[in-house]
């Protein structure tokens, strides 16, 4: 690969490294984040916490949430992240030249640049190292003696997300027709390896039949769908040319061989988006690997129709500008978000102890969970018998001795027997989507004295607007502190008194 390739990489890796630092935060982040920690420390998926992705990916990156991470660490994660992308397009610059014979730092450019590539590698998520294992796949199977390598590394993809089958299957429909049914078999071979150990892990963990239900069971049930038009579109909108130019090498005189791949890779990309039932951004990766291989093709029939090589470097290098227009614009608006509320939010909810927490995006990805389940979504609380699930919450939280609740559009999603349980235990503070242990008073029930049971031990902050109140015939402050038990209380108010609140400090319960 020329010196070119290279600097297009490096480029790339500058650039993302920056633009990991300012991209708003996908909430998938988080919950992949969460699962490496709770990997890292020994918990077990399935038999310890719910899950529907499969750990390959979480085994690698649980390493890099040891010690005592913070809301910083997310960003330290999308740092290995854009790690990876790198490589990866090393391995697509490699695999177009083992396939095609040439050199194409232009094609590289359009993927390296292109919007869905650039974000959704950048993101804390297995997709991404799937495709790096897809695109070294590729470029192992072009040598028959390397076709357990290349099915070792196909079923490391689909242990890493399993949406990544279709991918698999294209490069297995090419070893087949590659190198025939002998090296087929080597490559089925290498292709058990990683789903066998994985099986094996969960056999001996004892998380199995529960692996079983939700991996296989709830996936094959999906109850939430959508068209694929709408990404589809946004895939057509920023990379046209790279669309184009990929199924036009389908058709140009370059080796069969080489358009044979471009044609399975291209249909298995093609079945992904079509027949998964969600197809977010990350589900276009699959159609990468095809898409550039064929244009690295047709721009090689085209570079071949010019004479001079300084021709051929303008055109290329006119032909990416022009492209990327496109690109840029979309990234630009990606960019007007950043992550800087999600990271406020973040410090100020350690602000208030580093105890377990439970909210429905899993943003504080680093402190223990309630319960089961540490996150929910709609597709999967649709799946899941909402009672059930709030029952097991509400258990849960009473066990971990009410914790602090981070009250976000997920929980909204909830069941209301669990809205009216955190709605009896809990009151809304600074900032407004946390709660905390407490309770709120009517006025008209402090005019003649009430007795309350607040749901935990420790101090907490007494606050209220107008006369006076008495706990326990103990006169407070309004923004005083007072230490509490779970024992009834009676509370009372002398004069017109309005919006009365007790509620838990904060730090350890």
């Amino acid at each position: 690969m020329g010196k070119i390739t290279y600097l297009l990489i490096i480029l790339f890796g500058l650039t993302a490294g920056i633009a990991s630092r300012h991209l708003a935060f996908d909430d998938d982040e988080f919950q992949h984040a969460h699962m490496a920690c709770l990997l890292a420390r020994g918990d077990v998926p399935h038999r310890d916490f719910f899950e529907h992705h499969l750990p390959l990916y979480h085994f690698l990156l649980a390493p890099l949430t040891l010690g005592e991470p913070g809301p910083e660490r997310i960003l330290a994660l999308r740092g290995f992240s854009v790690l990876i992308a790198m490589v990866t397009l090393l391995a697509m610059a490699r695999a177009i030249r083992v396939w095609s014979g040439h050199d194409s730092p232009a094609v590289l450019a359009l993927l390296a640049f292109s919007p869905i590539f650039f974000v959704k590698m950048i993101e804390v998520r297995p997709e991404g190292f799937c495709l790096l294992l897809a695109c070294t796949a590729l470029v192992f199977l072009k040598n028959s003696k390397r076709n357990f390598l290349s099915g070792l590394l196909s079923g490391a993809m689909v242990m890493g997300s399993q949406k990544f089958v279709f991918l698999a299957a294209g490069l297995f429909l090419l070893a087949w027709r590659e190198h025939g049914f002998k090296n087929l078999v080597k490559f089925c071979g290498g292709g058990i390896v990683f789903p066998l150990l994985i099986g094996i892990y969960f056999l001996f963990t004892g998380a199995l039949p529960q692996a079983f239900q939700d991996l296989v069971r709830i996936n094959l049930a999906w109850k939430e769908s959508f068209s694929p038009a709408m990404y589809g579109v946004l895939l057509w909108s920023t990379s046209a040319l790279l669309i184009s130019s990929g199924v036009l090498g389908l058709f140009s005189d370059r080796e069969k061989s080489s358009r044979r791949a471009v044609l399975f890779l291209l249909l298995s990309g093609v079945a992904a988006v079509m027949l998964v039932p969600i197809p977010f951004r990350q589900t276009f990766l699959m159609l990468y690997p095809g898409l550039t291989l064929g244009a690295a093709l047709c721009w090689q029939q085209f570079a071949e129709s010019l004479e001079q090589p300084k021709q051929k470097f303008v055109a290329g290098g006119c032909l990416c500008l022009f492209a990327l227009l496109p690109a840029a614009t979309n990234l630009q608006k990606e960019f007007q978000a950043s992550p800087t509320a999600d990271l406020d939010l973040m410090r100020q909810m350690d602000q208030r102890g580093t105890g377990p927490i439970f909210d429905g995006r899993r943003l504080l990805f680093y402190r223990d969970h309630v319960g089961h389940y540490p996150w929910m979504h709609q597709g999967l609380m649709l799946m899941l018998d909402p009672e059930e699930h709030a029952l097991q919450t509400k258990t849960a939280i009473i066990e971990m001795n009410y914790p602090d609740v981070l009250w976000d559009y997920r929980v909204d999603m909830m069941s209301p027997l669990l809205h009216n349980f955190l709605q009896a235990h809990y009151v809304p503070v600074t900032p407004p989507s946390l709660w905390v242990p407490g309770k709120t008073i009517d006025r008209s029930r402090l005019r003649t004295g009430t007795e309350i049971t607040l749901p935990v031990e420790g101090d907490y902050i007494v606050s209220w607007q107008g006369g006076s109140v008495f706990i326990n015939q103990q006169e407070v402050h309004s923004g005083g502190r007072i230490h509490l038990n779970t024992d009834p209380i009676t509370v009372k108010g002398n004069g017109f008194i309005r919006e009365f609140k007790i509620h838990h400090a904060g730090g350890s319960k």
